[in-house]
C-alpha cells in the first residue's frame, strides 16, 4: 500500500521548515485554494502545518484520485456544525488520508465513502467531533492484513465522535485478518462516541484495538460481525490482545450488536474487569469481560433512534424511563456528552446526557418561568419549538435565568435551565447545534487582562476541535485560529490600545469575554 511507503527527509530541510496555515476557499477537486492545493502545499513544507476549511456549510469536497502523503504533523480544521464534507469521488476507490508515521488532528469534518480505510497511518491521530460515514476496507490479496474500514493508526483519540456503516472485509476464503469495522488501532481512547451499524468478517466489529483501550461514555449499537469464510472469526463489537489495566471500559451502552462469530459484545485475549455502568445484553459475553455488580445486564436501554437531538453529532437518544438515565457514576473523563452539552449531575451510560429529552412522545405541555437573576453568561433566547429541545429567538424573554420543563402525554418530565443576558433583537444570531451557545465561566480564562505585549487563553479540554476569535469594538474579526491545545499564546504588541473580544466557539456554546489592551 502507497499510504506506508518509506519517507526520507533531509534534516537541514526539517530544520528550515516553519509551519504554516493553509486554507481551503473553495470545494473544487483541484487547483487555487482547493482542498489537493492545500495538502500538496502542506506535503511539501516538511513542518508542522494546519489545513483550515473556509467554506460554506454542508459543502463537499469529492476527491478525484489518491490523496497525497502527509509529511510532518498536520491538523485538519473546520469549524464547528457545519458538516464539512470530504469524500471520494464516484468511481474512485483508492481514496484516504495518508498520514504516514506523523501525527494527524482532525476536528469538525465528516469523511465519507472513503476506501483502503478512511483515514491512517503508522503515527498517532486525534479526532474532535468527526463523523466517518460509509468508509471501507477490501483486501483482495490472499493472506493480505486487512485495514479497518475508517481509521487506522499506532494510538488514536476520539472524542464526540460518530462511526457509522464502516466496513472492513478480506474477501476471501482462507484467512480473516481484517481486524476493525470501523476503527483499528494498537492503543485506543474513546470519549462520548457512538458506533452504528459497522461490520467486518474478522474481528472487532466496531473497535480494535492490540494492546490497549479507554472507552467511556460510547453507545454501540446494529455492529456485527460476518464470519462468512472458512475461519470462523472470534467476532466482538470490541476486541483487543491484551487484558487489565490496560482496557479500561465504563459507562457504554452495547445493544442489538451481531456476530456469528463465538463473541457479539467483547472479545480479549486475556481478562479484562469492568469499570462499571455499561448496559450489555444477558449473552454473547465473553467470559474474559468480568461484570462487576454496577454493570446493568439484560435490561433495554430504551435508546431513541440515530439523530441531532439539538447537537451536530449523530448519536441514539434516550426515551423517557431508559435505564441509561442518570446511571453513568462509575467513571467520568469528560465534561461534556457528544452533542456538546455540559454533564448535569449524574451522567447518562452511553454517549447522551441531559437535555430536554422526551424521546418520541408527544409533547403536553412546555412551561418557561424565570428563576432568578444572573449576567456573564451567554446563552439561550428561551423558546422551545420541539420536544428535542431545540430553540429559536420566536419568543422574547427579558435577561435572567429560566427553567424550562416539558411535560410528555405519558407524564415524563424534562427540565433545563438557560440563560439569557442580551435582548433577542441583540443577541448574536449564529447559530450552533441548533440552539444559541451555552456555556459557563469555567471554559475559558483569559490573562493578563489588560495586557499588553501579549495575552494568554487558557481553555477546557471540551473546546477542542472549536475555534478562538479576536474581535475589536465594531465587530471587525482581526484573529481566528483552531483550539489545538488547552493553551493558546497571542501576540497583541502590533495592536492597538482599545477594548477587544474573545470569542471561544466550540460544541453546543459560545463563551465571550473582553479584553483590555493598554
Amino acid at each position: 500500500m502507497k499510504r506506508f511507503s518509506l519517507l526520507i527527509m533531509f534534516s537541514c530541510l526539517i530544520t528550515a521548515a516553519m509551519a504554516n496555515n493553509y486554507y481551503v476557499v473553495n470545494a473544487s477537486a483541484s487547483g487555487l485554494g482547493s482542498f489537493r492545493a492545500a495538502l500538496d502545499s502542506a506535503s511539501s513544507n516538511y513542518a508542522d502545518d494546519s489545513i483550515i476549511f473556509n467554506l460554506s456549510p454542508s459543502d463537499t469536497i469529492l476527491i478525484p484520485g489518491e490523496v497525497t502523503l502527509l509529511t510532518g504533523n498536520v491538523v485538519f480544521w473546520a469549524p464547528l456544525c457545519q458538516n464539512i464534507t470530504i469524500s471520494a469521488a464516484p468511481g474512485n476507490y483508492n481514496a484516504s488520508i495518508a498520514a504516514g508515521t506523523n501525527s494527524l488532528v482532525l476536528a469538525n469534518l465528516n469523511i465519507i465513502h472513503m476506501s483502503e480505510q478512511a483515514v491512517g497511518g503508522q503515527g498517532n491521530i486525534t479526532l474532535y467531533n468527526c463523523l466517518f460515514d460509509s468508509d471501507s476496507s477490501i483486501d483482495v490479496a490472499l493472506g493480505d492484513n486487512g485495514f479497518p474500514g475508517a481509521v487506522g493508526c499506532d494510538t488514536l483519540w476520539a472524542y464526540n465522535c460518530t462511526f457509522k456503516n464502516n466496513m472492513a472485509r478480506s474477501n476471501h476464503n482462507f484467512f480473516l485478518n481484517t481486524y476493525g469495522g470501523a476503527v483499528g488501532a494498537n492503543y485506543g481512547y474513546f470519549y462520548n462516541c457512538t458506533f452504528d451499524s459497522n461490520s467486518t468478517d474478522g474481528i472487532g466489529s466496531a473497535i480494535f484495538t492490540g494492546f490497549g483501550a479507554e472507552i467511556f461514555n460510547c453507545t454501540f449499537v446494529n455492529n456485527w460481525v460476518d464470519s462468512v469464510n472458512t475461519n470462523p472469526g472470534e467476532g466482538g463489537v470490541i476486541a483487543g490482545f491484551g487484558a487489565s489495566p490496560q482496557f479500561k471500559i465504563a459507562n457504554n451502552i452495547f445493544w442489538n450488536n451481531n456476530s456469528t462469530a463465538r463473541y457479539q459484545t467483547m472479545n480479549f485475549s486475556g481478562p479484562v474487569v469492568s469499570q462499571g455502568c455499561n448496559i450489555l445484553p444477558s449473552n454473547g459475553v465473553d467470559t474474559n469481560f468480568i461484570l462487576i455488580p454496577a454493570d446493568i445486564s439484560g435490561i433495554d436501554p430504551l435508546l431513541d433512534t440515530l439523530g441531532y437531538y439539538d447537537g451536530c453529532m449523530l448519536t441514539f437518544g434516550l426515551k423517557c424511563h431508559s435505564i441509561a438515565i442518570d446511571k453513568g457514576s462509575c467513571r467520568f473523563f469528560t465534561t461534556a456528552d457528544e452533542e456538546g452539552r455540559p454533564q448535569q449531575g449524574w451522567r447518562d451510560v452511553g454517549a447522551f446526557e441531559g437535555g430536554i429529552n422526551i424521546g418520541p412522545d408527544v409533547i403536553d405541555t412546555i412551561s418557561i418561568s424565570q428563576t432568578a437573576d444572573l449576567t456573564n453568561i451567554f446563552n439561550t433566547t428561551g423558546a422551545i419549538v420541539n420536544y428535542y429541545g431545540h430553540f429559536t429567538d420566536s419568543t422574547s424573554v427579558d435577561t435572567g435565568i429560566y427553567t424550562i420543563t416539558a411535560v410528555g402525554v405519558n407524564g415524563c418530565i424534562d427540565t433545563a435551565t438557560v440563560t439569557v443576558v442580551y435582548a433577542v433583537d441583540s443577541i448574536d444570531t449564529t447559530v450552533i447545534n441548533g440552539i444559541y451557545g451555552v456555556t459557563t465561566n469555567s471554559v475559558m480564562r483569559i490573562y493578563p487582562n489588560p495586557a499588553r505585549e501579549y495575552v494568554m487563553i487558557e481553555t477546557d479540554k471540551s473546546t477542542m476541535g472549536g475555534s478562538i476569535q479576536i474581535s475589536d469594538a465594531m465587530g471587525r474579526e482581526i484573529f481566528l485560529q483552531p483550539v489545538i491545545s488547552s493553551l493558546t499564546k497571542i501576540e497583541t504588541s502590533a495592536l492597538a490600545k482599545g477594548v477587544y473580544f474573545v470569542r471561544l466557539n466550540a460544541t453546543g456554546w459560545i463563551t465571550i469575554r473582553k479584553l483590555v489592551l493598554e
